[in-house]
């Protein structure tokens, strides 16, 4: 039987291995499509800009926008995967990293917060 082993000199490896066997062990394989979204929205470099940007709090749709230097049919789209995902949350054009419950999220956005990369 294979078990993963973390990658030491890759420091997110071991709370991704571990977000995602909890993941595995939570939810059934017909709950897959609720992973890959999550998955999905943290696969792309604007989007993990964008939640990076979140990460202080919630922040009109206008600032973001100006913050992230992006024009707004491309930000919306990424907005939309983000809320498909679970990450954010929107109330009006208030806009904000949402509290999801799943491992995967709430492992992803660990290794986002606690990552020294900059945003793009």
């Amino acid at each position: 039987r294979y078990r993963p082993v973390p990658d030491r000199l890759v420091s997110t490896a071991a709370p991704l291995l571990q977000a995602m066997q909890e993941t595995f062990r939570q939810f059934p394989p017909d709950a897959d499509e609720h992973s890959l979204r999550i998955a999905a929205a943290f696969s792309h470099a604007r989007r993990l800009a964008l939640a990076r940007l979140l990460l202080p709090g919630a922040m009109d749709i206008q600032s973001l926008e100006e913050m992230a230097g992006m024009a707004r049919n491309p930000l919306n789209r990424h907005l939309r995967i983000l809320r498909e995902g679970g990450v954010i949350r929107r109330s009006g054009k208030i806009l904000a990293l949402a509290e999801n419950p799943h491992p995967l999220a709430q492992g992803l956005l660990e290794i986002l917060k606690t990552s020294r990369l900059p945003a793009v």
